[in-house]
């Protein structure tokens, strides 16, 4: 699994629902009315979804084309421009992050093999491969160009990895584990991710840069799912639980873990977090899907973009600007949110 399965509907889960608390900032939240919303399409696409989102406000994600019916890359850039991208001989494209300097990182599919790839802002794009692997997945980059993913040795078992600028490759999993996934890395090299334990059951790490590795489950959550989704330049981790009555959550850099959900929502993710300690998602209620921005002080703003019936909020980046996508219902639309 990767980052990127809540596109087939793995992450949606249900959730119970949160205080009369979270209500009130829902309903007294001003930011959300003067918010700007961009809503963009690549050219040609049958759905177009943003993933990430860099401090400049370059957004890259992939698009769907239904005349090959295959995925592929694009970048936005802050004046709008949009350019699609593919490797080649890429059957399907996946970028996952992208830095400052415009780095872009992700995966793409050749045949049955799944190869790791850097683009650089000027296009140029590199392939990159873990010796030995059977398949390599790059999921995050941060600003000194160290990137983290996962890959597939022999058939079964499945490592993390960190990747500095000058190609130094440091491979680890967790004690116990099958599959070790890192999907976030933050300015000071430290990762998060999930591991998968030998019932299939899957819980949260934190790697610091160092190579210390802490294991963690959100409150009720060891045995249903713990899927942490983002770090900050502090080490606070966000995500959330895989269980019917379970929250999002926040990690504090010392181990503490803070639960919580949007007021009234039945299923809930929190999908990413800026180095500030924003964290935004989506959550189910009244049958519509919305997003929310829960603020680092605790409070929660939900939003929607005007037409939108399912909202999927992906990254924000540190001035609080939001890329995601979303449904009208007759197509899928990458949006911008901007504060």
């Amino acid at each position: 699994m990767s980052r990127f399965h809540a596109h087939s509907g793995a992450r949606a889960a249900l959730r119970s629902a949160a205080s009369a608390l979270a209500l009130c900032a829902l309903a007294s939240a001003p930011a959300g009315a003067k918010a700007k919303f961009t809503t963009f399409d690549v050219t040609g696409a049958a759905g177009t979804y943003p993933l990430a989102i860099n401090a400049a406000g370059s957004v890259t994600g992939y698009y769907h084309t239904t005349s090959d019916n295959e995925d592929h890359g694009f970048v936005r850039t802050p004046d709008g421009t949009i350019t699609s991208f593919d490797p080649s001989g890429s059957e399907l494209t996946m970028p996952g992050g992208i830095n400052g300097k415009g780095v872009i990182v992700g995966y793409y599919q050749t045949g049955e093999v799944v190869h790791g790839f850097l683009r650089r802002a000027n296009g140029k794009i590199e392939r990159i491969d873990v010796q030995g692997a059977a398949s390599t997945y790059l999921f995050a980059v941060n600003d000194a160009n160290t990137v983290t993913g996962s890959y597939l040795e022999g058939s079964t078992v499945i490592y993390g990895f960190v990747q500095g600028a000058g190609g130094s490759v440091t491979s680890f999993g967790v004690t116990g584990a099958v599959v070790t996934e890192p999907l976030a890395i933050n300015a000071e090299g430290d990762v998060t991710g999930v591991y998968f334990d030998y019932s299939d059951v899957y819980h949260g790490f934190v790697r610091t840069a160092d190579g210390t590795i802490t294991t963690f489950d959100g409150s009720g959550c060891a045995s249903a799912g713990t899927d942490p989704t983002g770090i900050d330049n502090k080490g606070t981790v966000s995500g959330f639980c895989t269980t019917t009555s379970g929250n999002d959550f926040v990690r504090a850099p010392d181990g503490t873990i803070t639960m919580f959900d949007p007021y009234g929502s039945t299923g809930t993710s929190a999908n990413g977090i800026n180095r500030s300690g924003a964290i935004i998602g989506d959550y189910l209620a009244d049958d519509l899907l919305h997003g929310f921005l829960r603020t680092r002080n605790g409070k929660t703003i939900s939003f929607d973009p005007k037409t939108s019936i399912a909202t999927y909020p992906w990254a924000i980046n540190a001035a609080g600007a939001i890329a995601g996508y979303y449904s009208d219902g007759s197509s899928i639309h990458g949006f911008l949110r901007s504060p």
